[in-house]
């Protein structure tokens, strides 16, 4: 027997972390039983798969944000050997199921699914909800869109704490932050997130 943890349970002062969006992407069958989604753009989060298909059908969805040379999604990371980037869901059967992932996200443009073909699917777009405070402008389109994936990027790298990736390590790595924040604090909210992240970096130090 264990003793109990000691001290006082009190809630994390900081944005929850919301599904935000709902993407509806384009979906093709690039080889016989192998179905790829396409949500046009780099997202954080995961998919909702509707599916109707018999009792113990495994259906496996990978995640990557690119394609290799054969169309196929590159969902591997040599940092992180295995099962990576990848959800199974296996089916009840009796009718349409809609299933998504719990306590789990991905870095991701493709969706790969294989074991059934899907009656739909869709991208959830998940992180903490910071408020957006400053705004960029200018006459040159370019760097207005320089300027929106900037904030993709750092809405991705948003989950409880400043990531490195969505995809590859989701480690909450100083290095990176102390880079970003200028950019991060000139788009962004970020005190509450910011003071939370201190004070996990604190923790860890003991």
């Amino acid at each position: 027997m264990l003793d109990p943890p000691k001290g006082t349970l009190r809630a994390q002062r900081h944005e929850p972390i919301e599904v935000v969006e709902t993407v509806v992407p384009a979906i093709t069958e690039p080889r016989p039983g192998v179905y790829l989604a396409d949500m046009g753009r780099t997202m954080a989060g995961w998919a909702t798969l509707t599916v109707e298909a018999p009792e113990g059908t495994r259906i496996q969805l990978r995640y990557g944000e690119k394609l290799d040379d054969d169309g196929g999604v590159v969902w591997q990371s040599r940092l992180v050997p295995g099962r990576h980037q990848t959800d199974e869901y296996v089916c009840a059967g009796g009718g349409v199921e809609t299933w998504e992932p719990r306590f789990t996200y991905k870095g991701f443009r493709y969706v790969e699914i294989t074991g059934a073909r899907p009656r739909a699917l869709v991208g959830r777009v998940v992180h903490t909800k910071v408020a957006e405070t400053g705004f960029f402008r200018c006459s040159e389109p370019f760097f207005e869109q320089l300027d929106q994936a900037m904030r993709r990027t750092i809405r991705n790298n948003l989950h409880g704490i400043p990531t490195d990736t969505p995809m590859y390590e989701k480690n909450g790595w100083t290095g990176d932050v102390q880079v970003a924040v200028p950019a991060m604090t000139f788009a962004f909210d970020m005190r509450r997130l910011l003071a939370k992240w201190l004070d996990d970096v604190r923790d860890s130090q003991t």
